[in-house]
């Protein structure tokens, strides 16, 4: 009985502490090829285009207009080198001008490990719609595919909010089969 006791307490200790466990205040999103959990603050993913969708918070905010929006979109390897695009700058400039609203460079750089691999992302600070910051990842998954993460935070929202937002994604992101 003892011995039972021992192993249903490891496995609840274990499920709970996994990269894989869903925290209070979170909600799992599954798309294209990944898996991650936000705050639960965040709607549903809704379609930003063909290989697109955001999320936003708060979740009965219009695409625009709310505090915080996480776009993703696919980049499949036979899309990206179907439209000739060869670097990540290329790419990354795309993205931007596609689905992000803007085209100019970024400001500067940052890093934020994603299924346990840095990843550079670029920051910059925009005012179309309103002032806010936009931070851009391109995050590589296999078979030469990439996902590209964009997130657009409103100059009023805390720093502290959005570092919260950003350790949440990334601690849960995973690849999924499609």
């Amino acid at each position: 009985m003892r011995l039972l006791s021992i192993a249903l307490l490891c496995a609840i200790f274990c499920v709970s502490h996994s990269p894989e466990a869903q925290a209070a205040g979170e909600r799992k999103h599954v798309w294209w090829k990944a898996a991650f959990s936000a705050p639960e603050t965040f709607s549903e993913p809704q379609k930003a285009g063909m290989d697109a969708v955001t999320l936003i918070q708060p979740a009965d905010a219009a695409p625009g207009s709310g505090r915080m929006e996480l776009t993703l979109v696919a980049i499949p390897k036979d899309m990206r080198e179907g439209m000739g695009m060869k670097s990540d700058d290329e790419v990354a400039s795309y993205v931007k001008s596609t689905f992000l609203g803007t085209s100019k460079p970024a400001e500067r750089t940052v890093e934020r490990a994603f299924m346990g691999k840095k990843v550079a992302g670029s920051v910059q600070n925009v005012k179309i719609p309103r002032k806010a910051e936009l931070t851009l990842y391109l995050i590589p998954l296999s078979g030469g595919d990439t996902l590209a993460l964009g997130f657009l935070s409103d100059a009023s929202v805390p720093p502290e909010e959005v570092k919260g937002v950003f350790e949440t994604i990334s601690r849960t992101f995973r690849e999924v089969p499609e």
